[in-house]
């Protein structure tokens, strides 16, 4: 049975044998690893190795957060979430992990999950849904064929094929028009496609090197498509240009500098997102095209990102590497990126958002995400859908703390200042530390319940980094019994202290770890599987109660 193409796992690709003709293989868009996608503070904070701190003072703007609204389950299975539309209903597929033709196609709306079924047989995908909940995804017709599929009305329309064995739809606008991916006769060749009027019309294929194959990924209400044209250079890898689609003619979007770039979301002016290729081909980032510019939108501090969808205010949601090589959904808004999972402030009960669980985003600023309920890989794992919805939020003294690692210090460091953002991102005066993609949000000022949070330089002989404490009992006795240590700021931000080990309501439970060693740092995470993590590493847990919890960060 074939691999159903769902821009949040994987991109759809052929590989011609002789045996079988095609067969569906995993090649891109975008698991966790380069070779899935083929085929696939040193001294305060050195200046320069001088001894300057940052102690930066400027003010912190408003971020926006997000609330989790979980879609529930049918039969108690897992899900996860492809697409929304506008009205912020989802679409999604559900089923048993480990058996894929237990998967069916769902849409939730109003606060029901519902089942699409199948063409009439045992197996449904969804991959996007319009504002009039017109879905289309691929399921296995009652010949086990694979073919795309449109659900309207109650209804699963078997859309044909452009005369070979397998069709697939990815993208559909408000009026029902459909792109995707289908064989031509003797399944030997596939093209993306747009679905109008009942009819599927191939579009082609860019010309030269990437002209073999084609495939549609999204479309937008002016009928512009965009998608990656590509060839095989040997039975397991490919080459591949995104391109756009309009006027009836393929513009070929060229890359971020290395040889292949997908295109895997564009919104109603025709602004595309996906990821390249940097030169040398080591690495690929999440882009964001629009008058014939590709701008790189980087990462989460590892190497790899990718775009999944992009609306009207040129947001961008989808998936990056971290500094420590885990994966993470991003939101990328303005000029930066963030991890989602440090943004939801209620709703996910404890769960986290996976790597590739951020397939799309409407233009009212609602996300389609997908967490583990509980394990995340393997047997045990349970996969949940979300709409995250953001959170007014109006406190410009409400900022996010962001963490950076140093891998050759092997040391974690935290800051929401502006000025310190910018020095550690720039990488030039002071080298070596990468966001993880973890964050969390404090105030910058006082606020009526809050406690302060200080900060000292731990010298070069005890660890060379920094200790955040909790509160001038914790920050007095730490100067008290480390007279060597210098005190940075009384100040440095503002949070609240748990009671017992548990947080107030409406804020957020802190973990810190101590790495106990020679070198002394801390790591402070909200993420209870980040702290057991750091745990199983032979890190102490420090804090109170059960959950050994240090501070409880501002909910909105």
């Amino acid at each position: 049975m074939s691999l159903l193409y769902n821009r949040a796992f994987c991109a759809a690709g052929f590989l011609p044998t002789a045996a079988n003709g095609f067969r569906r293989r995993q090649l891109t868009a975008w698991s966790n690893t380069k070779k899935a996608r083929r085929g696939t503070f040193r001294r305060r904070i050195v200046i320069a190795a001088g001894m300057a701190a940052l102690v930066g003072s400027l003010p912190a703007g408003a971020v926006t957060l997000y609330k989790a609204t979980p879609l529930g389950t049918i039969n108690g299975k897992s899900n996860w979430a492809t697409a929304i539309n506008p009205g912020g209903d989802v679409a999604g597929v559900f089923g048993t992990l480990s058996q894929q033709s237990d998967w069916h196609a769902y849409l939730f709306s109003g606060s029901t999950m519902k089942d699409l079924g199948t063409l009439g047989s045992i197996y449904s995908y969804a991959n996007a849904i319009n504002s009039t909940q017109q879905v289309t995804g691929s399921s296995l017709t009652s010949s086990n064929a694979e073919h795309a599929f449109l659900y309207t009305g109650g209804k699963m329309q078997d859309l044909g094929t452009l005369g070979g064995g397998y069709s697939t739809g990815s993208g559909i606008n408000s009026a029902g028009q459909m792109t995707g991916g289908s064989t031509k006769p003797g399944d030997q060749t596939m093209r993306a496609f747009v679905y109008s009027g009942g009819k599927m019309t191939d579009i082609g294929a860019l010309s030269g090197t990437y002209g073999q194959h084609s495939f549609g990924t999204a479309i937008n209400n002016s009928t512009q498509v965009t998608g990656y044209s590509y060839s095989f250079i040997n039975s397991t890898d490919i080459i591949a240009h995104a391109f756009l689609f309009q006027s009836n003619t393929l513009v070929d979007l060229g890359t971020l500098g290395g040889t292949t770039s997908l295109g895997l979301g564009i919104n109603y002016a025709g602004v595309v997102t996906g990821n390249a290729d940097l030169r040398g081909d080591a690495a690929y980032h999440a882009f964001l095209y629009k008058a014939s510019h590709m701008e790189d939108l980087g990462t989460l501090g590892g190497s790899f990102s990718s775009g999944n969808s992009v609306n009207a205010a040129e947001d961008v949601v989808g998936n990056s590497d971290t500094a420590d090589g885990s994966n993470h959904p991003f939101v990328h808004v303005g000029d930066v990126m963030y991890d989602l999972n440090s943004l939801v402030v209620s709703g996910l009960s404890g769960a986290m958002l996976t790597g590739d669980g951020a397939p799309a985003i409407n233009d009212n600023g609602q996300i389609a995400v997908t967490g583990c309920a509980s394990a995340c890989t393997g047997a045990q794992a349970v996969l949940r859908s979300y709409r995250l919805e953001p959170v007014s939020n109006p406190d410009p003294d409400l900022v996010l703390v962001l963490e950076y690692y140093n891998a050759t210090l092997k040391h974690y460091f935290i800051t929401w200042r502006p000025d310190e953002i910018a020095i550690l991102d720039a990488g030039t005066t002071i080298k070596g530390w990468k966001r993880t993609g973890f964050m969390f949000t404090a105030y910058s000022q006082a606020r009526a319940g809050t406690s302060p949070v200080c900060r000292y330089y731990i010298p070069p002989d005890l660890g060379d980094s920094h200790f955040f404490g909790r509160g001038t009992v914790e920050c007095d006795a730490t100067g008290q019994k480390n007279p060597s240590f210098t005190l940075e700021d009384a100040n440095f931000m503002h949070i609240f202290l748990p009671t017992n080990g548990f947080c107030p309501a409406n804020t957020t439970p802190v973990y810190r770890a101590f790495n106990n060693r020679a070198d002394a740092n801390h790591r402070y995470m909200t993420s209870v599987f980040q702290r057991d993590q750091m745990g199983a590493a032979g890190w102490i847990l420090e804090g109170d109660g059960n959950d050994r919890v240090v501070m409880c960060a501002p909910g909105p």
